[in-house]
């Protein structure tokens, strides 16, 4: 079995994350008929400015959370590492605090 890394992985995790909201754009996600229209949600976007001192990409970072990575991303390195993508759809996985 050959050894997995985060940057073996890259390509097919970005395609993964592209393929996923590309479903979500105009009349492509039929999951999205199952709510009403009058229901309404609330989400949150976490960014983070390159002034921040654990942004290692130099730009603007958004936070991904774990559950929209689970079977793209190894269990093992979701339970070590909070992930970021960057403005050039790189992601990034920053140690958590012990």
């Amino acid at each position: 079995m050959p050894n997995l890394t985060l940057d073996s992985l890259q390509s097919t995790i970005v395609d993964d994350v592209r393929r996923a909201l590309a479903e979500d754009v105009g009349d492509g996600d039929i999951t999205a008929s199952l709510i009403p229209a009058e229901r309404q949600a609330d989400g949150r976007i976490i960014t983070r400015e390159a002034a921040v001192e654990e942004n290692l990409s130099m730009g603007v970072e958004t936070f991904i959370p774990e559950r929209l990575l689970y079977g793209l991303v190894p269990e093992t390195l979701l339970e070590d590492y909070r992930f970021w993508q960057d403005e050039d759809d790189h992601l990034r996985g920053y140690p958590k605090a012990e």
